[in-house]
């Protein structure tokens, strides 16, 4: 656990490096556009400062009509890979960097203090949806069969982090995250990140 805290630490110095240079997109990699996803649950979470954090489980439409019919694997997708940042331009209004900041205090507050890395589960097709105020953070499963497990860590250490002040702080429409590392099975860099307004 020491060591994945040590490489988080170093994925995000590196990522600190390279936010003047972050590419840009109109549109985001997820398998299907936010106004497209289907809403399945939502729960509400309230910090210790009093902000209400809600978790949304949402899906694409594809994903509801495969939903049952797969096999239940689980994969732990927060592994050591590299990830390319992109920022989402003219695509709408941008979420308040503040309220992206918040967001990222809420998770940390609300989640990572049940162990470190403390782990979400999203199912084959599904997105799971964290906002607080105009925020979003979305974490896409684009893999069709498994169920892929992630970190929240990652999430507040890294992603959110690097995509708030790349994107959004430069007056951006939101962020994309896109893990790479041919090294790794495929299955666990089957994901989109993205930070848009919610």
């Amino acid at each position: 656990m020491k060591f994945s805290t040590n490489l988080l630490a170093i994925v995000a110095l590196a990522s600190t490096a390279v936010l003047a240079a972050l590419p840009q997109t109109t549109q985001s990699s997820a398998s299907c556009q936010a106004s497209e996803r289907v809403h399945v649950q939502t729960r509400n979470f309230t910090t210790p400062t009093g902000d209400v954090l809600s978790v949304s489980t949402k899906a694409c439409p594809a994903a509801l009509a495969n939903a049952g019919h797969n096999k239940r694997q689980v994969i732990n997708a927060c592994v050591a890979e590299t990830i390319n940042f992109a920022c989402i331009t003219n695509a709408g209004t941008a979420p308040a960097v503040g309220d992206c900041n918040t967001l990222n205090s809420a998770i940390i507050s609300v989640f990572e203090a049940a162990g470190d890395p403390a782990l979400f589960s999203v199912g084959p097709g599904l997105a799971e949806e964290f906002t607080l105020g105009t925020c979003a953070y979305v974490w896409n499963n684009e893999n069709a069969a498994a169920t892929l497990e992630f970190c929240f860590s990652e999430i507040t250490q890294t992603l959110g982090p690097t995509l708030n002040n790349g994107c959004i702080a430069v007056g951006q429409s939101g962020g994309l995250a896109l893990p790479v590392n041919s090294a790794l099975p495929a299955t666990t860099l089957d994901w989109v990140f993205e930070v848009i307004h919610s």
